[in-house]
C-alpha cells in the first residue's frame, strides 16, 4: 500500500475510534475474549508494533502515580496513538486474527482518547491493560506472558 493512501486509512481508523461501540464493531466482542484454538500467530512486525503500544500504555502508571502533568498525559497518548497506527500500518493477519486485533486495538485507541480528553482519570488505563492480556491470551507472542 502507498504511503498516500496510508494517511486516509491511518484517519479512518482514528475517526472509526471516536464512534461508540454500539454504532460500529470491526469484529463481534467475542472475538477478542474467546481464544482460538491455537494462538494466532504473531510475525515479527505485529510483535514489534505491540510492544510499543505495551511500553506506550506501561507509561500511563506513571501518570497514575503523579509523575506526569496533564499535558505529558496528552502528549502519551498522540505517542500511543500513532504506536497503534503503525500496528494497522505494518500487520497483515489472516481475517480472524485481524479482526480480535482490531477489537483489541480499538479499546486501546477508545482509552487513549479518553486519556486525553481527562488525563486525570485513570480508569482507561485498566481497560487498556485488560485489552493487552487480550492480545497476550489471544497471539503467539514470546515477548508477552499470557495464561490462556
Amino acid at each position: 500500500m502507498s504511503r498516500p493512501v496510508l494517511l486516509p486509512l491511518a484517519f479512518a481508523v482514528l475517526a472509526l475510534a471516536a464512534v461508540p461501540a454500539q454504532a460500529h464493531r470491526h469484529a463481534a466482542p467475542e472475538a477478542a475474549t474467546a481464544a482460538p484454538a491455537a494462538a494466532f500467530p504473531a510475525d515479527a512486525a505485529l510483535r514489534a508494533a505491540m510492544d510499543r503500544v505495551r511500553n506506550a500504555v506501561e507509561a500511563f502508571e506513571h501518570a497514575r502515580h503523579g509523575h506526569m502533568g496533564p499535558e505529558q498525559v496528552r502528549a502519551l497518548s498522540a505517542h500511543l496513538d500513532a504506536q497503534v497506527m503503525r500496528v494497522f500500518a505494518e500487520c497483515r493477519l489472516e481475517p480472524q486474527a485481524d479482526a480480535s486485533l482490531h477489537v483489541i486495538l480499538g479499546v486501546i485507541l477508545k482509552g487513549s482518547r479518553a486519556m486525553r480528553e481527562a488525563p486525570g482519570d485513570f480508569a482507561p488505563v485498566d481497560a487498556m491493560e485488560r485489552a493487552l492480556a487480550d492480545y497476550a491470551r489471544l497471539f503467539d507472542d514470546p515477548g508477552v506472558a499470557a495464561t490462556r
